[in-house]
Parts: structure tokens; sequence; C-alpha cells
């Protein structure tokens, strides 16, 4: 049974792929929602817990497990409160050593893999230079800055989901698992979406680019078991699932 955690009212109408969403405002520059799939969901519940986040009332962080002292792996939900932060999302993937494939800035300094050249998608906060976004999802289709670090002190890398052209960056397969994603809209707003249930990548990317929502780019995170949400703010208080594996890194949100 669908039970609505953040204070929506769910309206079945029309012939989008997600149901008419309610945004609850929890803070300035915070809004939560969580969405109904009509189409796509393969397995599970049909319900995405959605965040809406203003960067510039916000910030965000990136945070490493061999970074803590002593190094060890949590679940989003002890990521977040170990943080002091307002949530806690998974970052990219991992290989089975924890090590995390890609870019994984913080501060300035990447403790993942070197660029991962077939991954075309960014996750980017903090810019270093005062003219550029305060967040933003970067596709090095588009933007590659000469294979170099991104001018930004926190940053994710992983697989394009949909770009601003609205082109499907995954492959079709049948692999379905639960999903979570980070998106930036047209009002330069970032987005991170985390399903209940399970949907192949080509169909999660389907589903956002027709929930209406505005997004003009996405990215993976890591999928399955990894893709955790924890959030902690006024009156909200939700684990995604609710019995979380230990990860070994997070994005993390904060006042600015």
């Amino acid at each position: 049974m669908f039970v609505c955690l953040f204070g929506c009212v769910p309206v079945w109408s029309g012939d989008r792929a997600i149901a008419p969403i309610r945004w609850n405002t929890v803070a300035d520059g915070f809004e939560t929602a969580e969405m109904l799939a009509i189409h796509h969901c393969r397995a599970g519940s049909n319900a995405i817990a959605a965040v809406r986040i203003d960067p510039g009332k916000w910030t965000f962080k990136t945070h490493f497990y061999k970074n803590r002292i002593p190094p060890r792996l949590m679940p989003a939900q002890q990521w977040r409160k170990q943080t002091g932060s307002v949530a806690a999302i998974n970052a990219g993937q991992f290989d089975p050593e924890f090590r995390h494939l890609g870019w994984l800035i913080s501060n300035g300094q990447n403790y993942g893999t070197p660029r991962h050249n077939r991954w075309k998608g960014v996750f980017a906060a903090e810019p270093i230079e005062s003219d550029l976004p305060l967040a933003r999802i970067i596709d090095l289709e588009e933007s590659d800055a000469g294979g170099g670090l991104p001018p930004y002190l926190e940053a994710v890398q992983s697989l394009m989901l949909f770009d601003h052209n609205g082109k499907t960056r995954v492959k079709r397969t049948e692999n379905q698992a639960r999903r979570a994603v980070v998106a930036e809209d047209g009002h330069g707003r970032i987005l991170f979406l985390v399903s209940f249930g399970q949907y192949t990548l080509w169909e999660f990317a389907a589903l956002l680019m027709d929930s209406g929502l505005d997004l003009v780019r996405a990215m993976t995170l890591d999928g399955g078991a990894q893709a955790q949400f924890s959030i902690g703010l006024g009156t909200v208080e939700l684990d995604i699932p609710t019995a979380q594996i230990p990860i070994p890194a997070v994005i993390v949100i904060l006042p600015r």
C-alpha cells in the first residue's frame, strides 16, 4: 500500500509517466515530494522519493570512508548523522575493494580512481571560480575542460542518464534495480531521486524525462542495495531503504 511520507496528495490523471506531483517545502530552498510512477516500474513499490534543492540556500559535500577516523563504511543514515547534514545519498559506483570508480572529489582532492573515460556525467558543487554555477551536472561530451578535474571543490563522476537534448545516454537492457539519480532542472535546482521499486536504467530515464519536472540533464548514482537516501529535516524523517547496508561514499546536503 502506498503511504505518502512527504505530505503530498497524489492524484491520478493525464497521460504522463508520473502522477501529478505536489511539493512540500520543508525549509527555504529545500522541497520534498513522493512521486508515483504510472509506467515502467518492474517490481516493488512505484513510489519515488524526490528532493529539490536551491543551491543558493544549500551546499553539497562528498565524503569517502577512508577519510574517516577510523576508516569505516556506514549506511546513509549514519553518514547523515555523523556529518551533521540534513540529507545523505549514495555517491557513484565502486569496485569490490570499495574504490570509487571515476572521480570522487572532496575539498578539491580526488579520492576516486582517475577519470573514467566512458562515463560522461559529473555532479559538481562549490565552484573554485566565482562565475560558475554553485552546483550543476557537467556533461563531459559538451564540456571537457581539457580532460582535467572540473573547477569545483566537490564532484562525483558517473554515467549520464540523459542530456539537455533529451537523448537517453544509457543502453537499453533488462537489468532491473532500485535507482538513485541526481538531476538538474531548468531553474538550476538540483534534484535527488531514489526509487522504492525496480526499474531498468533506460525506462527510469524515460520516466524522468516525461515527469513534467523540467529536468535538463540527469546522472545515475549507484543502484541496487547501494541506492540509499536519508533525510532528517524539520518534520521529515526518511530512510530508503529502512534497512541499509554500509556504503563507502556519499553526497550530503548542508545549509549554506
